[in-house]
């Protein structure tokens, strides 16, 4: 599956920001992530692939279970990286 160069600039950019390199550590003790990760080292699964160390679905980075999951979770949810109000959102009708 090709990445667009662009695609793959902005994921460098953030990851030395957010400091995701740590990530790359934890996918081998990860119980969601450790056999698929050791699968698609030898050759891509589905639509799970690795690259640069990072295991991806498509052109969603996979994030093992903590801290760092648990921070991101909680940011596009209910904090300022997205903006979504979570399931108790209410619509008005006119």
């Amino acid at each position: 599956m090709p990445f667009h160069d662009d695609i793959f600039l902005l994921f460098q950019l953030n990851a030395c920001i957010l400091g995701f390199e740590h990530l790359k550590g934890l996918y081998a003790s990860d119980k969601d992530f450790r056999e698929l990760y050791a699968t698609c080292h030898k050759h891509p699964k589905y639509d799970f692939l690795v690259y640069d160390g990072y295991l991806f679905k498509g052109t969603h980075l996979c994030i093992p279970k903590g801290g760092t999951r648990e921070l991101l979770v909680r940011e596009f949810h209910g904090g300022s990286l997205v903006g979504h109000d979570g399931e108790n959102k209410k619509t008005s009708t006119a």
